[in-house]
């Protein structure tokens, strides 16, 4: 037999350029194959084999050491999801499954029907075949004795399809609340808002600086002054000032301080309002629970108060969903400020003992509490008839805001209001009449959105009339006869503050130029050297007296002349270096109490000259760099909306 011509087979011979002997040999050796024999065990074993590596351990796996032929949870999970397929509207394929989730299914009655037992061809007709109709019994006596018992126990007043009762359905139909208007006090919106109180360690609710007592929840203060509660903590965080002028936030912020730590934001896109502020809060609140690696961080607040909008201001990106309409978050969800600070945003809620009907409106089909709908926690195109707000909507605006806003000259009351916006808008019916319902919809929709300025004062007259006696009776108490010589009293007060302020200072100043002084001592080697200490002595009655005159209770001091510093005489070499190192350290102390005594020096003239404000009394070195950094960041000169209406005099013309 001829032998092949391949040159796989080594010995046979090779062409030009084709395969080596040793490219051969290697090439048969990796396409070797195992033998076994007919046991299975291996006699010979392949090039790189893993067979006669194996051990006989048996693999690690968790199925030798669990339960079989039981279901497990896996097997119910097939089943709730097989049984929810089945119960789905849109699942119109049905696969049946290999469990056996037949067993598990409630069996429902069957209802017969008697069409198909007895067919209406066979009872009635010519083909009839039931002859005598099928009655309970065929005793007239007994027929008599059931009707007569069922007559007894009739009564007109329980009957529902009478008249009188019908009318009175009706009415409680009517006068019941649109489910509409119930937004922020449903049962699910309570569950999200209580989750959130409980896994959070600090609650920042979120108020609107045009009625912050109105946005208030006692229900959350309440609940938070729980024993179980009391580690948490509750800030308020004041959002929109910019739609209020800057002394209705000063009042609230000094009113609602008092309860609970109150904080002015503005949460703008651009240039958020009091951020730095509010963050070294929620810092501080961090460092108070060292031991928990984060806490959390709860928004609470009554719908479109725009607490979405200060988590997304505070991270500086959108993280939260907002809109101008209220409703807008449906859920709670997490946003991380830092590793340690986590926020959660919760939808608004109104609790139920502000859902009161405090003003009725008449007409209405409904109950309705004004409050609620000037709040905007109901959207503007649910409530039917807006022109019926519209007349409260005016008591709380002033006219010539509403002239300068929607650029006209004048009105009468609210019926001429809308007659003239509808003309000038283009509003109109069917035969030239004014669309009214469309125009008071688009007025309460800019006034909840801040189109329109509006604000609630702070304190009512009644308080003012308090604060002007309890003046007269402070006036009275310490027999002051004029504004000056009260404000004098103040001062010397406050003076007194800064003076213990100080105190600390001048004992620190005294102690180094002691130290100094017994060093001098040491160093007196020759008399040049006494005339220096002299001089020395000099120096630390100079720096002393400055210290002690801006410490002390005199302010007449402060304004002295300085006096004159003597020059020291010629030294040695030696003795010059120390001395000018003493010297300058001297130096150094001395020039940071002028700096300090320079820094206080309107502070100082105020109080000399007893015209003192409270202006004046803030104006200190922290309050200028804090006031220029708010300015930086447009916090006091800003011009936002709704500012514009209590600064600008002059009306704006449409162009």
């Amino acid at each position: 037999m001829p032998r092949g011509d391949t040159t796989s087979i080594p010995g046979r011979k090779t062409l030009k350029g084709g395969r080596s002997q040793q490219v051969i040999k290697r090439l048969s050796m990796q396409k070797e194959q195992t033998i076994r024999d007919k046991e299975g065990k291996i006699v010979f074993e392949r090039f790189h084999g893993t067979e006669a590596a194996e051990d006989g351990r048996i693999a690690p796996n968790r199925k030798w050491f669990g339960n079989t032929r039981v279901v497990g949870q896996t097997e119910l999970d097939t089943m709730r999801e097989v049984i929810d397929k089945e119960k789905a509207p849109n699942q119109f394929l049905l696969r049946s499954a290999k469990l056996p989730t037949a067993l598990i299914r409630d069996l429902e009655p069957e209802h017969v029907k008697i069409e198909q037992i007895e067919p209406f061809n066979k009872t009635f007709g010519p083909k009839a075949q039931r002859r005598t109709a099928k009655l309970a019994t065929n005793d007239p006596e007994e027929m008599l004795r059931q009707a007569q018992m069922e007559t007894q126990g009739y009564k007109h007043e329980n009957d529902i399809n009478t008249a009188e009762n019908r009318k009175i359905i009706e009415e409680n139909q009517k006068n019941a609340a649109d489910p509409r208007l119930t937004r922020g006090a449903t049962n699910r919106i309570y569950s999200e808002i209580y989750k959130v109180i409980d896994s959070a360690d600090v609650i920042c609710y979120v108020l609107d600086a045009r009625d912050p007592e109105q946005t208030r929840s006692k229900h959350v203060e309440n609940y938070l002054n729980l024993p179980e509660n009391e580690h948490r903590h509750l800030i308020y965080v004041m959002n929109k000032v910019d739609l209020v002028p800057i002394w209705s936030t000063k009042s609230w912020i000094q009113k609602l301080s008092q309860v609970h730590p109150t904080i002015a934001y503005c949460a703008s896109a651009r240039k958020p309002f009091g951020k730095a502020e509010l963050i070294s809060v929620l810092r501080q609140f961090s460092h108070i629970h060292k031991d928990r690696p984060n806490i959390s961080i709860g928004f609470l607040g009554y719908p479109n108060v725009g607490k979405s909008s200060v988590i997304n201001s505070l991270i500086g990106k959108e993280s939260c969903k907002v809109a101008p309409v209220p409703g807008e978050t449906k859920v709670w969800q997490y946003v991380n400020l830092t590793k340690k600070i986590f926020m959660i945003d919760a939808p608004g809620v109104v609790f139920p003992n502000l859902i009161k009907a405090n003003h009725l409106i008449q007409e209405f089909n409904y109950q309705n509490d004004l409050k609620i709908v000037l709040q905007g926690v109901i959207r503007c195109e649910n409530i039917e008839y807006p022109e019926q707000i519209l007349p409260e909507i005016l008591k709380n605006v002033v006219k010539e805001h509403i002239c300068r806003t929607y650029y006209i000259k004048t009105y009468t009351d609210s019926e001429n209001l809308m007659e003239v916006l509808a003309k000038k808008w283009g509003r109109l019916l069917k035969g030239g009449e004014p669309d009214k319902r469309s125009v008071a919809r688009k007025i309460l929709e800019d006034y909840v959105r801040g189109h329109l300025p509006h604000f609630v004062a702070c304190h009512d007259e009644k308080e003012i009339e308090n604060y002007k006696n309890s003046i007269k009776l402070e006036r009275e108490k310490w027999q002051h006869q004029t504004d000056s010589e009260l404000i004098k009293f103040v001062n010397k007060q406050r003076f007194g503050l800064l003076n213990q302020e100080f105190k600390y200072l001048n004992e620190n100043l005294n102690q180094e130029q002691q130290k100094y002084a017994k060093l001098n001592e040491d160093l007196a080697e020759e008399p040049k050297e006494e005339n220096s200490e002299s001089s020395d002595e000099k120096v630390k009655e100079d720096t002393e007296s400055e210290v002690q005159s801006f410490g002390s209770e005199n302010l007449d001091d402060v304004f002295d002349a300085p006096v004159e510093k003597k020059l020291k005489p010629k030294e040695t070499p030696v003795v010059l270096k120390l001395r000018q190192k003493r010297q300058k350290h001297i130096e150094g102390v001395a020039r940071a109490t002028r700096i300090l005594k320079t820094k206080n020096q309107e502070l100082l003239r105020a109080g000399r000259s007893t015209l003192v404000d409270e202006k004046d009394l803030k104006l200190v070195v922290h309050e200028k760099r804090l006031k220029a950094k708010k300015v930086r960041q447009g916090g006091f000169d800003h011009k936002k909306t709704g500012t514009h209406f209590y600064d600008i005099k002059r009306l704006e013309r449409k162009k």
